[in-house]
């Protein structure tokens, strides 16, 4: 279940860059919540995880940071 929400956070974050931020948490929480109770795997929790992060820290460009 929580591996399908995450698949489907992944495939709206690169339709939607927009909304990263509101997709980047669902993909962190699910993902946890995979690795906490052994449903998903290691490996797909750990890359779901490093995924969530970096759509929480990932601006559009244009959008601070350097300046560009």
């Amino acid at each position: 279940m929580f591996g399908i929400v995450t698949l489907v956070g992944a495939i709206i974050l690169y339709t939607r860059p927009e909304k990263a931020r509101g997709w980047g948490i669902t993909i962190l929480v699910a993902s946890a919540v995979n690795l906490l109770f052994g449903m998903g795997g290691l490996l797909a929790s750990l890359l779901g995880i490093t995924g969530g992060a970096l759509a929480l820290a990932w601006r559009p460009p244009g959008e601070g940071g350097e300046g560009r």
